[in-house]
Parts: C-alpha cells; sequence; structure tokens
C-alpha cells in the first residue's frame, strides 16, 4: 500500500482556552462578559447546586475536562423555574395519594417476592429483602388486605406458615419503602409519626448516653480523663476517640453545626469547625462527669500564662471553659514540680558518659606506660602502639557521640512597687531577683582538655598571641566579603553579583549554627546578685546541677566545668562567691564546676562605650562625617550620650554609619 494511502483515524473533542471555559454558558452557548451573570459550575473539585441541577433535567453528566466551567444567570434561572414547578406538582401528586389511600382505601394490594427459576438469586439477596426469613430456600409473599377504611390486614407467608397482623393504613407508605428497600425514606416517614418519633428519638437518645457513660468509665482511660499528659492534648486526638467509642454523640455535634449556607466556606465547613465541636462536646461532657476536664485543665493553663484576671476566670469557670482561679494555681504547681527533670536528664548523661570517657583515658595512658617498659621487643613495640592507635580512635569517636553539655545564663530581675500612702512602715520597696536558664551546647567541645593547660603563662612568648601571616590572610577574606556584601546590596551597578554571594561567612559549624539553641528555665530566686551572701547562694544552687556534683566529703569526685555567664557585675560577684568557699574540704563546696564569664551581649555594650568614647560628641554638630552629626541627619533621637540607654538603637547607628563609609569608598 502507498504511504499517501495510509488509513487514518480521526478523534474529535472540544478544546476550552481558559477564557472560554469561564465565560461560555454551557447550555445556550452565549458568551456572558458581565461575572455577575455567570454563575459557576464548580467549587474547586465539588460541583455546584446549578451543576447538579443542569445534570438532573439534561441527564448528563458535566466534567471540567470536557464542559465549559459556567452557565448564565438567564439559562439558570429557567431550569430553576422547572425545577418549582416540577416540585410542586410532585408534591401535590404525593400529598392527593395520601389523601386517596386513607379516604378510600384498596381490595387488596398484594407484594411477592419471584425469585429465578434457574436459582440464580443468591442468599444474600433474600436476607436484604426479608431481614426476618431465617429459612435460606423458602419463597416470602406479603399479602395486605382491606377489612376497613383504616386499618390493612398483613398476611406474611413463611412457606406454609402463615401470620396474620393488623396495621393502620396511614402506615402503609413505610411497608411500601420497607419492601422496596428505601431505609432513607423509612426512616423519614417513621419520623413524622407521632406515636414512633418519639420512641424513635428515645432510641437515639440511649444510645447517646450509653456513649457517654462508657467514655465516662474510668477502665475506658478516655484522654479527657488523662491530667497527666495535658500537654499531648490536641483536638485530632479528641475527634478520633470520639469516632471510635462515641460516633452517634459526634454525629449530633456535627448535624447541629451543619450550616449549607457555609458549604462553599473554607473557613466555616470541615476541619474549620473541630476546634468548635470538640470546645462544646468537652462542656457536655463536663457537665456529665468533672473527671472529664483535661480541656478546662488545658484551657485554664492558657488563660493563666497569658495573664487573665481572677474576673475572668470566675466568668468562664461558669460557663465550664475552664478551672475555678485557686484550681488554676494549683494546676500550675503540680504543673511545675518536675521543671528540671531534662536538666537532671542532661546532667546525668553528662556524668555517666563523661565517667566512660575517663576509663578509655586511663586505658590510653596504661598502654603508653607499657610502651615505656617495653625493653628492645620490635613485636611487642609494635603491637603496644597498634593497641594505643586503636585507643585513641575509640577515644576520638566516643567524644563525637558523647553530649555536648550545657552551660548557665543568669541576669538580675528588678521590680519596683509603689505605694499611694506612704508611712514610716509603708514605703515604696525595691524587689530583686535573679532568674537562670540553662542552655544546652550546640557544638561540642568533648575533644578539649579541662584537666592540663595548654601552656605556662609566664614561659609562653608574647608573640604568639600576634596575628600570624595566615590569620591576617583569613582576616582580610572576611572583610572583603562583608564590603562585596553591602556593595551588592546598595550599589546599582553590583547588585547583579548578590546572587552568587553567600549569605553568610562559611565555617565549618555552619549546620550546627542553624539549628535552634534548647533552653531550660530554671525559674526566679529571690536572692540579689549585689549581696556577696546572695550570690553565694545563687552559685549552690546552680552547682546542683553541674555534672559530677556530689554532696558527699569524698575530695576526690571532680565535678565537670560548666559555664556561668552574665553582665559584669555578676562575673565580679560571681568570682567573689567563689573566693569565699575556697577552703571548702571538696571540689563540690568550693564551686570549682562553675567557671565565670561575660555574655557577648555586655562585651558588645562595652565595646559601644568604647566607642562613643573616641567617636561619640555632642560639640561635634556640625563637623560632617562625625558620628554626633550623622545621628542629628537622620534625626534618631532615641541615641543619647550613653549606648546603655538603647543598646540596639546605638548599635544600629554604628552599622549604619559604617555602611555610608563602606558606599563612599566606591565613589
Amino acid at each position: 500500500m502507498a504511504e499517501s494511502s495510509t488509513p487514518k483515524k480521526f478523534f474529535r473533542f472540544i478544546k476550552f482556552t481558559p477564557t472560554t471555559k469561564k465565560t461560555l454558558c454551557v447550555i445556550c452557548g452565549n458568551r456572558i462578559e458581565k461575572s455577575d451573570y455567570r454563575r459557576k459550575l464548580f467549587h474547586g473539585s465539588i460541583k455546584s447546586e446549578y451543576c447538579i441541577l443542569i445534570e438532573k433535567y439534561l441527564e448528563i453528566n458535566i466534567t471540567e475536562e470536557t464542559h465549559a466551567d459556567t452557565a448564565c444567570r438567564k439559562c439558570v434561572r429557567e431550569l430553576q423555574k422547572i425545577d418549582s414547578v416540577f416540585t410542586t406538582f410532585k408534591s401535590s401528586y404525593q400529598n392527593t395519594l395520601a389523601k386517596l389511600r386513607e379516604t378510600h382505601g384498596h381490595n387488596s394490594v398484594s407484594f411477592k417476592r419471584q425469585f429465578s427459576e434457574d436459582g440464580s438469586a443468591t442468599v444474600n439477596s433474600r436476607k436484604s429483602l426479608f431481614p426476618r426469613d431465617e429459612e435460606k430456600e423458602e419463597d416470602s409473599e406479603f399479602n395486605i388486605d382491606t377489612e376497613t377504611d383504616s386499618e390493612l390486614k398483613v398476611i406474611i407467608c413463611r412457606g406454609l406458615k402463615n401470620e396474620i397482623r393488623c396495621m393502620p393504613a396511614k402506615h402503609f407508605p413505610i411497608l411500601d419503602a420497607l419492601t422496596s428497600g428505601d431505609m432513607p425514606t423509612v426512616g423519614s416517614l417513621i419520623s413524622k409519626i407521632p406515636d414512633l418519633q418519639d420512641v424513635f428519638q428515645e432510641t437515639v437518645f440511649d444510645t447517646i448516653k450509653g456513649e457517654i457513660k462508657t467514655l465516662a468509665l474510668r477502665e475506658n482511660n478516655s484522654i479527657l480523663r488523662n491530667h497527666d499528659k495535658i500537654k499531648s492534648l490536641t483536638f485530632a486526638r479528641v475527634i478520633d476517640e470520639w469516632r471510635q467509642k462515641a460516633p452517634t454523640f459526634l454525629k449530633s455535634l456535627e448535624a447541629a453545626v451543619a450550616n449549607p449556607a457555609h458549604q462553599f466556606n473554607k473557613y466555616k465547613k470541615g476541619e474549620a469547625l473541630i476546634p468548635g465541636i470538640v470546645t462544646a462536646g468537652c462542656k457536655l461532657l463536663t457537665l456529665y462527669s468533672k473527671d472529664l476536664n483535661a480541656f478546662q485543665h488545658f484551657n485554664s493553663y492558657i488563660l493563666w500564662k497569658g495573664g487573665c484576671k481572677k474576673s475572668a476566670f470566675s466568668r468562664l469557670n461558669a460557663t465550664y471553659d475552664c478551672l475555678s482561679y485557686q484550681s488554676t494555681l494549683s494546676l500550675a504547681d503540680k504543673l511545675g514540680n518536675d521543671w528540671d527533670k531534662d536538666l537532671v536528664a542532661m546532667q546525668e548523661l553528662v556524668t555517666t558518659e563523661t565517667s566512660h570517657e575517663l576509663v578509655l583515658l586511663q586505658n590510653i595512658q596504661m598502654i603508653k606506660e607499657s610502651i615505656d617498659l617495653v625493653n628492645g621487643d620490635a613485636d611487642t613495640m609494635v603491637q603496644r602502639i597498634l593497641e594505643l592507635s586503636n585507643a585513641e580512635n575509640d577515644l576520638h569517636q566516643y567524644r563525637d557521640l558523647m553530649h555536648p553539655g550545657f552551660y548557665f545564663v543568669g541576669d538580675n530581675v528588678d521590680m519596683r512597687t509603689k505605694v499611694r500612702n506612704m508611712t514610716i512602715y509603708n514605703q515604696h520597696k525595691d524587689h530583686h531577683m535573679y532568674q537562670i536558664c540553662a542552655y544546652e551546647n550546640r557544638i561540642s567541645g568533648n575533644h578539649l582538655d579541662n584537666t592540663v593547660a595548654k601552656g605556662d603563662a609566664n614561659t609562653v612568648p608574647f608573640t604568639t598571641f600576634i596575628p600570624s601571616q595566615l590569620e591576617l590572610d583569613s582576616i582580610a577574606s572576611d572583610f572583603t566579603f562583608l564590603v562585596a556584601k553591602i556593595w551588592s546590596q546598595h550599589i546599582p551597578h553590583f547588585k547583579i553579583f548578590a546572587p552568587v554571594l553567600p549569605d553568610n561567612i562559611e565555617h565549618q559549624y555552619m549546620k550546627e549554627m542553624k539549628q535552634k539553641t534548647a533552653r531550660i528555665n530554671m525559674g526566679v530566686l529571690m536572692k540579689s546578685e549585689q549581696y556577696n551572701e546572695d550570690m553565694t547562694d545563687i552559685c549552690e544552687f546552680m552547682h546542683k546541677y553541674v555534672p559530677g556534683h556530689n554532696e558527699t566529703d569524698d575530695w576526690t569526685k571532680q565535678p565537670q566545668k560548666v559555664l556561668s555567664g552574665g553582665d559584669y557585675l555578676t562575673f565580679e560577684r560571681h568570682k567573689q562567691a567563689q573566693s569565699s568557699k575556697r577552703n571548702g574540704r571538696t571540689p563540690t563546696k568550693r564551686l570549682e564546676g562553675l567557671v565565670p564569664k561575660m555574655e557577648e551581649f555586655h562585651n558588645q555594650g562595652e565595646l559601644l562605650k568604647v566607642i562613643w568614647k573616641l567617636l561619640y560628641s555632642t560639640s561635634s554638630a556640625r563637623d560632617q562625617g562625625t558620628l554626633y552629626a550623622a545621628r542629628n541627619t537622620i534625626n534618631a533621637r532615641n541615641v543619647t550620650q550613653d549606648p546603655a540607654d538603647d543598646f540596639y538603637a546605638a548599635s544600629d547607628l554604628v552599622e549604619k554609619v559604617t555602611t555610608a563609609y563602606i558606599i563612599r569608598i566606591y565613589f
């Protein structure tokens, strides 16, 4: 066959552009320019009421791929009119049929279930139609005869056995729907019968009561009863428990908030309703049993943490939203009982790992001593050296896996209370306190030796502290990066290089420094760092959490070194407190586990003071290029002669002036 005569198959389909799908009516095909005249057929992936109406009367299946997304207002209105007329006729017909059944009745109405002759009907299909039929192979027949206008006689045939029962004629629609398997209609008709409606409702209520009773049982261990795990209480966990153990109760709550007007509002349906449903359900369960009040515990803790007053607790407790104010304070005390659990766990872990590290160090020392005792035996010497190398490798690997440790940071907290009526015995009061936090180290220092100094300060030459050429090159490289970063941000000519430059100066601990620091709040002590005896108590309190802390009189137990940071006053008082305890019998009593240091924030504050002393002067207001002139130019009035008044404003001014000088270098 020639190539030109090769048969081809063509497929025809409708291809819409995005504009056509939104503006073309799916019924009349007219283009609707005004958005007010359009009716959307889809809300996301859900069909709208207009789409369902069109599918109903046109007997088609509308999909997003093959049809337009819009119908015009005129076509939709015509369909709505048709639907309204059809609904009216259908309702009129049903009402007329019901009246005729009540007033005229029928001589004989018969329903018979016929199975196929080849026996293809299954047993399950028979059971679904006749739930009472326990005989698998018998035909079932329903005969309804009318004795009077208001009563029906129902003959139930089960093989050779017949049962005759009477029922009111008005209940015939129920029997009709029951025999046809239309269970929703059966339920709807039963709920409309006054005699059966109450029974139907009581059955549902009894089911809900049984589910709630099951939830309240102690052996059930409901999540709302478990007050010890209040931190893990979530809306999703409560909903999951209700779905398993109280489905009818949950459905009643969901039905109460199912507003059809909100079906297209994502903020008023689905998961958005879960908090409200759980709140309402938990309040109802608390009314049933006061033990199911974990949700109220959770709310009380949030309100107390947010600083609500006693009047707020009184109001919300009356509506079963939270506990009383006194119960909330008791709850806060209970939650704070194990505040140091994580800190103690870190302390014990570091202590255990340090003990094992000491064993490895002792093993290395023994191997080194055995090498010194070898007398010319080459094989033994090689074996000992190999053992030493393996032991040192084990030590390095173990140190990499050890906990990085932690350090303390503390600072004073001052509060002044004023009185309205001052007397000799009633004056303003100053409250001095001290707050402490423990921070986990992000970078491990286990490879550093805390027992032996690197060198003797009396013999180390001063030239050791002068930067080498390699260090100077590294500093110059860092300064080059900082200048390039500023130029690429502020000079248009260099902005093309901004995507190439990294965000920060690269170093070997970038991964660790990106992690969030784990913090443990150790509380506030009613102590003042200004007094030596109070500072001693503060140091003793912190030393209890130092790894290796030992309360016994064993002077051989050495605690681990832990940094204790603070401001300059804290640093000074800390050293004085340790000096006052230097006559203690054990390292623990001498507080040797704490190493005081100044925090970086306060070091930066002292650096600003030096800069202000050299470069900041109020007499240089007219000298262009000075700090004070720049301060007046940008109207930074929050910068004062003392940078400690506003550290962030002063540091921001220095950064802006430095950036301006770096940019000026280019021009």
